[in-house]
């Protein structure tokens, strides 16, 4: 232990800063994308750095958290267009999610509503002058991937208000995204990398290699056609660097990329060194309960307890699909189980003695919980590695976006089961669980894998935090990738592809015209003969 921890403070003092000004953008404060920014905020702090949330007014509570008052301070944006409505925005995200199908098409419907939302807000941000002010003393920003808003206050900063080597740090808590790798210069092979979305593992047919490869060349053309159009005039608006509104040009302005991921169950596929995997970053050591859920807990037996929750953006699920949320609860009543549910408005439902309903949950704590056996939820990305962190197996119900490349990989790696939105009943839900209850392979995996995700010198956030300290100390410019200084023909080697096969061509065009001659000469001789 006291090994362990001599480790720790040595990697921080190697790579320790002076006091570092560094702001975090989470996709407004909502949701686990702000979640999986705490831990990092946090690390940073006890590393004596200042860290400071831009947050919407609409999630202004998050300053007024006890913990989160304690350690951060908070810059709250209002919006200039009085219809904006972050609220609807996500209600409207998930609804998209609960009531169509997975797939791309979801996808570009999610983009298509967040477009206006997302500028507009960004404006808002860029026209408060006192906190543009204020935010031009930040040595570094850290945000999330959704709402690139932070790249633009960046540009606005060192353009009009004289910052300087202002680092930026790119953080993903979804599960790997094809388009983030590009951004860095990360090799991506669709031959073994499965695109974002597209429900594939690394095993693939050669039908699948090939959606595989158009879809990740579409998704970041689009990806792509919708930054340029959607950011285009606020960079004219407000005088930014011309190019940030590209996916091929925001690179630029990024020292290094987190992703929310780790190699004990992802696919292996190669990283340039300005791309971190920090996966589990919610994932930590489980907290005691309150007395009263700890005497439930204790109340389940040998038998044990399932943790059901649909995340902070699907809790909506619970309400708008009650007929789905009968079929669950219907199913779960026949478990000799105890269940511990996160339901955003537990008096919609008539419950089951074995189930306890609560608006709000302290999942991490719950899956940490020893007489907890069984995970059931949406497949989000924070869950599956807080699950995967404590051994727990689980049953998936995938809803949106990211949820199905999660979903492959637990199905790929042993970890459970899953269960179609579309096609649930309470005879299937309940098989799905009773399964992954009763193999006991499922659970060793799941404590195999934990072994082996828990096996770090430094945790995720740990992890991200020394990062983060190293690009302010030293920048990230050193470990830009070559890719970006060539074309699109230069890396994929389609010239020297077409150069070998035309050297190709000539080696054996050359000596068959050589021998055609000489036939032709032959004959030529012959016939001559023979005229003689």
């Amino acid at each position: 232990m006291w090994c362990s921890m001599f480790f720790h403070l040595l990697v921080f003092w190697a790579g320790r800063v002076e006091s570092a000004k560094i702001l975090m953008s989470g996709v407004l404060g909502e949701g686990s994308h702000f979640t999986a920014l705490v831990p990092i905020g946090r690390s940073l702090v006890q590393q004596g750095h200042s860290v400071t949330f831009l947050i919407s007014e609409e999630y202004s509570y998050r300053a007024r958290d006890p913990e989160l008052s304690r350690l951060f301070e908070f810059e709250i944006f209002h919006y200039n267009d009085e219809t904006l409505n972050a609220n609807e925005f996500f209600r409207g995200f998930a609804q998209i999610g609960v009531e169509g199908s997975n797939g791309f098409i979801q996808l570009l419907q999610t983009y298509s509503i967040g477009r206006r939302v997302q500028v507009d807000m960004c404006e808002s941000v860029l026209e408060d002058k006192a906190m543009m002010s204020r935010l031009a003393t930040m040595d570094a920003i850290v945000f999330e991937l959704p709402w690139p808003c932070s790249i633009f206050i960046k540009s606005y900063i060192e353009r009009h208000l004289n910052a300087a080597d202002v680092r930026m740090v790119l953080s993903s808590a979804t599960a790997p995204v094809s388009t983030m790798f590009l951004m860095a210069g990360s090799p991506f092979n669709p031959a073994y990398q499965p695109a974002s979305y597209t429900s594939y593992s690394s095993s693939m047919t050669f039908f699948q290699r090939m959606i595989n490869s158009a879809y990740s060349l579409v998704l970041t053309s689009i990806m792509e056609f919708i930054m340029r159009n959607a950011y285009k005039q606020t960079v004219e608006k407000f005088d930014l660097h011309p190019n940030m509104a590209s996916l091929s040009g925001s690179h630029e302005y990024i020292d290094l990329f987190l992703t929310n991921c780790d190699f004990a169950t992802e696919f292996p596929f190669p990283l340039m060194p300005n791309v971190i995997a920090v996966g589990g970053l919610t994932a930590r050591a489980a907290m005691p309960l309150e007395p009263e859920l700890e005497d439930f807990m204790q109340s389940s037996g040998d038998h044990g307890v399932v943790v059901f929750s649909m995340g902070s953006y699907f809790a909506s699920f619970t309400t708008h699909r009650q007929d789905l949320m009968k079929m669950i609860l219907e199913a779960l009543s026949r478990m000799p189980q105890k269940v511990v549910m996160q339901i955003k408005d537990p008096t919609l439902y008539s419950l089951p003695e074995n189930v306890k309903a609560m608006p709000w949950i302290s999942q991490n704590d719950l899956l940490g919980h020893p007489k907890t056996k069984a995970f059931l939820f949406h497949a989000g990305n924070n869950g599956y590695l807080e699950a995967l962190y404590h051994g727990v197996p689980m049953v998936v119900i995938p809803i949106f976006g990211d949820h199905i490349d999660v979903t492959v990989r637990i199905l790929s790696r042993g970890l459970g089961l899953m269960i179609s939105k579309d096609n649930i009943s309470a005879d299937y839900l309940q098989h799905q669980l009773q399964e992954v209850l009763a193999n006991s392979s499922y659970d060793a995996t799941a404590k195999r894998l934990s072994a082996i995700f828990r096996d770090r010198p430094l945790g995720p956030a740990d992890r991200a935090a020394f990062w983060i300290q190293h690009v302010i100390k030293h920048g990230g410019n050193y470990m830009r990738s070559p890719a970006h200084d060539l074309s699109f023909i230069q890396y994929h080697l389609i010239d020297i592809g077409l150069f070998m096969l035309l050297m190709t061509c000539l080696a054996f065009y050359v000596p068959f015209l050589f021998l055609g001659r000489c036939f032709s000469h032959t004959s030529e001789s012959q016939s001559k003969c023979k005229s003689d």
